[in-house]
């Protein structure tokens, strides 16, 4: 959550720091500096950044998912259903806020998101995000699945620098 973001930040003594995140931590990370968009230098999304409830892009995701997409080798995530459910019940709610895309639209900070181009989750919302936001981009790493370090990492390795590099080239001082 926000406050729990800004707990860290706070704890840590950090005046402005770059988030990075995966999947839903780009979510995350820019409801974040919605928040507090003094304290956020830039952000760095993989496979993930979208502010919608599709239809089309759950139906997506399920036939990829049906078909034996998404990939994950040996990782296993341990997670509680209970606020996995009260997590995705406050996003949607968040979401569906009237001034999101506003609130979005006004963020000043550097955002670089980079996407698996063969993720089974539509590419499609990062692609929207990176023209809403003002010093928004995306890019992409061919034949990458959701976990692209496990299949692309030298890919993987240098999108982060790029996306760093950006970041840090756009950022104010």
């Amino acid at each position: 959550s926000m406050t729990d973001l800004e707990s860290i930040r706070a704890s840590y003594d950090v005046d402005r720091w770059v988030l990075a995140g995966h999947s839903a931590g780009p979510n995350l990370a820019l409801a974040y500096a919605m928040y507090r968009p003094d304290t956020v230098e830039g952000i760095v999304g993989i496979a993930g950044g979208n502010f919608m409830n599709d239809r089309d892009w759950h139906r997506a995701y399920d036939d990829g998912l049906a078909a034996g997409g998404d990939e994950t080798g040996d990782l296993h995530f341990d997670s509680d259903p209970e606020v996995l459910t009260q997590l995705n019940r406050e996003w949607k709610a968040f979401i569906k806020s009237p001034d999101v895309f506003r609130r979005l639209a006004d963020l000043t900070m550097p955002v670089s998101l980079l996407g698996a181009g063969m993720d089974i989750r539509p590419n499609w919302p990062m692609r929207q995000l990176a023209e809403l936001l003002p010093h928004g981009r995306y890019r992409e790493i061919p034949g990458a699945g959701h976990y692209p370090w496990l299949t692309h990492p030298d890919a993987v390795a240098a999108g982060l620098n790029e996306a760093l590099d950006y970041v840090q080239s756009r950022a104010v001082k």
